[in-house]
């Protein structure tokens, strides 16, 4: 090796190893830069169901205690308070922001895009960025099932949902006005595809508001109340209703007036996230959903007394959803800056009846499943 070819072989190595410890310090003072190491914050939808508000506090206490990071947990009633708490938040130290709803999508979007460098993720939204990501639960499939069993148990061939979306008596506001969600789509494609004929009402969740429906005849109600509730309780019986319930935990029993009861857990998509985030598989722009194959996450569980004929009827839809024979929404398009589902689509007129079945079905038909983790 000549004088000048060695000289530069010890200059290259030279920089190999002061590259190497410059890393080696970077990576010990510097790990509260790593996102897995947190701190985090959790922001809540004040709107949404106290349950799910409890599940998410308990889960990020939780993960708090078990990955010893720093969660900050704030509330937020009203969408004009929104911004002013992402933009702290966005300029804070905190690693992640995740954000509870569908109901603050497009302002925590425009905020994404203000921050480029923060990194977001949505529990149960609709939008994506290249540092927002998506999880959630795909609550439609439930609402297609308890449309499904709702008309089909229906004597008046009336029913209704009732849902938290739409103004309520406390003057919150819902989704953008005329766009339904996906899962008010649904639950009327489900209804349709057991009776045609059946119509279907929504109403805010409310049991004040029971015996208004039942002067309209409706007699089965789809409402994200707890059957264990006293309240909700003499309410169906009073006015002669029955109820498929959605509830953080399984009935203890099931009264004649609890047809079946639906639960989902918003926690488990918290704890995926942070999953995906200490396993470096967390990315901006992706969506992960939850179905009906993860019975932990979302199932919707018959009364025992329910005729064994519609409870095997009801779990051949199950199948049939989960064998994509039934789309119950589009595919996601996990596109930056568009929703994942298309409002209009879905339309409950595409599906066939009851007992018709065939590959594909609804405006959808031909397009891929979405995912059913």
């Amino acid at each position: 090796m000549t004088r000048i070819a060695r000289s530069c072989w010890l200059q290259r190595a030279a920089g190999v190893a002061g590259l190497i410890a410059l890393t080696a310090l970077t990576g010990c003072g510097g790990v509260a830069d790593a996102p897995e190491r947190g701190p985090y914050a959790l922001l809540l939808d004040g709107a949404s169901s106290r349950s799910e508000q409890t599940q998410l506090r308990a889960e990020a206490q939780r993960q708090s205690d078990a990955r010893k990071v720093t969660f900050t947990i704030v509330n937020v009633d009203r969408i004009e308070d929104l911004g002013e708490q992402l933009r702290a938040l966005a300029r804070s130290d905190v690693r992640m922001v995740f954000v509870q709803g569908e109901r603050f999508d497009a302002l925590l979007q425009r905020i994404a895009w203000e921050f480029p460098r923060q990194r977001f993720t949505s529990l149960q939204g609709r939008m994506l960025r290249p540092n927002l990501a998506l999880y959630r639960l795909r609550e439609e499939d439930l609402s297609w099932l308890a449309g499904w069993l709702a008309a089909r148990v229906s004597r008046s061939h009336r029913i209704a949902r009732m849902t938290d979306w739409g103004p309520d008596a406390m003057g919150r506001s819902g989704l953008p006005e005329g766009v339904p969600d996906a899962a008010e789509r649904a639950f009327t494609a489900g209804a349709r595809n057991a009776d045609p004929n059946v119509i279907v009402v929504s109403a805010p969740v409310d049991v004040a508001r029971i015996p208004a429906l039942a002067q309209r005849d409706v007699d089965v109600v789809y409402a994200a109340v707890d059957p264990a509730d006293p309240t909700v309780a003499a309410a169906f019986k009073e006015a002669s209703m029955r109820l498929i319930g959605h509830a953080p935990t399984r009935p203890a029993s099931y009264p004649d007036w609890l047809v079946a009861s639906g639960r989902s857990d918003p926690a488990l998509l918290l704890s995926a996230a942070l999953t995906d985030i200490r396993d470096a598989v967390w990315r901006g722009d992706l969506e992960r959903s939850f179905g009906l194959r993860r019975p932990d996450a979302l199932q919707l569980q018959p009364s025992p007394a329910l005729s064994p004929l519609i409870a095997a009827e009801l779990q051949s839809r199950i199948d049939d959803i989960l064998a994509a024979r039934i789309q119950v929404a589009p595919a996601p398009q996990g596109s930056a800056g568009r929703a994942t589902t298309r409002p209009g689509s879905g339309a409950a007129s595409s599906l066939p009846p009851s007992g018709a079945h065939s590959p594909t079905t609804g405006p959808g038909a031909g397009e891929p499943a979405p995912a059913n983790h």
